[in-house]
């Protein structure tokens, strides 16, 4: 599944972010989008999983703003 999070002009620690997801799925990515000041995440995680390790990697949640997308989907994980 791909998501956009939002930190409404705040800023991520991407570092911490990845770190964490990578402990559930070897296969998360996550890029920076400067211009739109969002993070793009692709993870096999739903988005309980996601909000987890978000706030383990020191975001808390509910200030984030996580929209599913389905750019790039290429159908293999089945979100």
């Amino acid at each position: 599944m791909q998501y956009r999070i939002g930190n409404h002009g705040g800023t991520f620690h991407v570092d911490a972010i990845e770190r964490e997801l990578l402990r559930e799925d070897a296969s998360a990515l996550v890029d920076a989008d400067a211009r739109h000041a969002t993070l793009r995440v692709a993870t096999q995680l739903d988005e309980a999983g996601l909000r987890a390790a978000l706030e383990r990697a020191g975001h808390p949640v509910a200030g984030l703003a996580i929209v599913r997308t389905d750019e790039g989907c290429c159908g293999g994980c089945g979100g």
